[in-house]
Order: structure tokens, then C-alpha cells, then sequence
């Protein structure tokens, strides 16, 4: 799942840096997610989300905007 992860994360870098509009969709989907986390962990074992190991880098995102 990790690899599967890294390569999901450098092709959406890879499409934000295509795209300035899904540079700002992928800007908002991953600020969502890390801010996301802090009530997914503290809401365990109920919530429904799946945990991310890693997300997409928000300055390689931004520096595509």
C-alpha cells in the first residue's frame, strides 16, 4: 500500500503542475486531509476514513499554483 501511496501522491504533484485548476483542487484536498486527521484520531474506533500514511507535499503543489 505504501508504493501504491507514493506513486498516487507523484502523479497528483504531477497533474497539479499540468493543471493550475487541479492545482487548486489538489491544494484543498490535501489542506482538508491533514486538518481532517486531528478529528479522525480522536474519533477512533468509530470513524469510517482510511488513514493515509502519507500525503501529496503541499509546497510541491503550491509551487505549481
Amino acid at each position: 500500500m505504501a508504493r501504491i501511496q507514493e506513486i498516487t501522491n507523484e502523479v497528483i504533484v504531477r497533474g497539479a503542475c499540468e493543471n493550475p485548476d487541479h492545482a487548486k483542487v489538489y491544494h484543498s484536498m490535501v489542506t482538508y486531509l491533514e486538518d481532517y486527521a486531528q478529528w479522525r484520531d480522536v474519533s477512533a474506533p468509530f470513524n469510517m476514513s482510511r488513514t493515509m500514511e502519507s500525503l501529496p507535499s503541499l509546497e510541491e503543489i503550491e509551487a505549481c499554483l
